[in-house]
């Protein structure tokens, strides 16, 4: 028996699977989008929402269409059938177990793992961006549509409102973040943590990894050396206290691949390599352009005819020069 009405409330939202709910209502989950986090779920008119998990185990959802539509299951419900707390309540008793059997849904699925408050916004900001469909910005970096459709970047490579490109970063959960580039413009996701950009041959005979420090440098250098057995990889220009598992978390799983580290030729790229030899003894290669001072995007920049870049000496003044302490603690 339910003591009070604050107490079914709770149940609610914590016991009964707002996926499940949700697609008793029609939504189908987009198992190509969805990660460990997040259940990305597409539904009657072209709704779209994102279903998660918070700290307390409270089911949560945000509409990608429309931000003022969030809340928990019962917001849900509220919103998409047009009850009152009451009938609410009736509506869900039996997904608690209380009185009739709820409808059958098929297939089950499991509970997204809880997240931060700052995580969810990483997903829903994400979600909400468009499909890279301006390519002014990679063009001024000697980079063409080609050279994306080349290491299939599609999945993980979005535009934001104001023009931004996003290249997301993954951990072992799904997405946690993603680098934001634009003419004189580097940033992180606000909230979201460093993982790892990955782009190319990720399944199948993974016959080198390529590291590179950000997104920009590993396109430069698959476009400057092709490679069809190649991964791409980049840190985001300074690790944080996860990155060094997820690495090696990647060495282990492509124990028979060559590890290249392709970073900068300076005092920075340097520690970077030093610490990948350490993650992996005997595997790695370092391959740096050849002038002190440049990285990829520099190299390919006057091998086009473009000039020098300057992405990474602003990188340089943003990050300041004491991250690329962590590497060797």
């Amino acid at each position: 028996m339910i003591e009070n009405s604050g107490d079914e409330i709770s149940k609610f939202k914590k016991e009964i699977s707002l996926t499940v709910y949700a697609a008793s209502l029609g939504y189908v989950k987009d198992d190509r989008e969805s990660w460990k986090t997040a259940d990305v779920m597409r539904g009657p008119g072209d709704d779209k929402i994102i279903v998660a998990t918070a700290e307390n185990g409270h089911g949560i959802y945000y509409s990608i269409r429309d931000s003022r539509d969030h809340g928990t299951i019962v917001d849900l419900v509220q919103k998409r059938k047009g009850l009152n707390l009451g009938q609410v309540r009736k509506e869900l008793r039996s997904w608690i177990g209380i009185g009739a059997k709820p409808p059958k849904v098929n297939p089950a699925f499991r509970k997204p793992v809880p997240t931060t408050r700052d995580h969810q916004g990483v997903l829903w900001r994400w979600q909400r961006a468009r499909v890279l469909d301006d390519y002014r910005y990679l063009n001024s970096r000697g980079l063409i549509r080609a050279d994306l459709a080349a290491v299939r970047i599609d999945d993980i490579t979005k535009m934001d409102e104001r023009g931004n490109v996003l290249f997301g970063h993954y951990d072992q959960d799904g997405l946690c973040g993603y680098e934001i580039k634009n003419k004189g413009f580097t940033s992180f996701a606000k909230g979201g943590s460093k993982g790892l950009w990955i782009a190319g041959q990720s399944t199948g005979d993974v016959r080198r990894t390529v590291i590179c420090e950000t997104a920009i440098d590993a396109l430069s250098y698959a476009k400057l050396h092709r490679d069809n057995w190649a991964v791409y990889l980049s840190f985001g220009g300074s690790w944080n206290p996860e990155q060094p598992g997820l690495l090696k978390t990647w060495f282990d799983r492509y124990f028979g691949a060559e590890i290249i580290a392709a970073v900068d030729n300076d005092e920075a790229g340097d520690k970077f390599a030093i610490a990948l030899e350490a993650l992996a003894p005997g595997r790695v290669r370092r391959h740096s352009p050849e002038v002190r001072g440049e990285d990829w995007n520099d190299v390919l920049m006057d091998r086009l005819g473009l000039g020098q870049g300057m992405e990474r000496s602003t990188e340089r003044c943003r990050q300041g020069r004491g991250q690329s302490a962590l590497l060797l603690g």
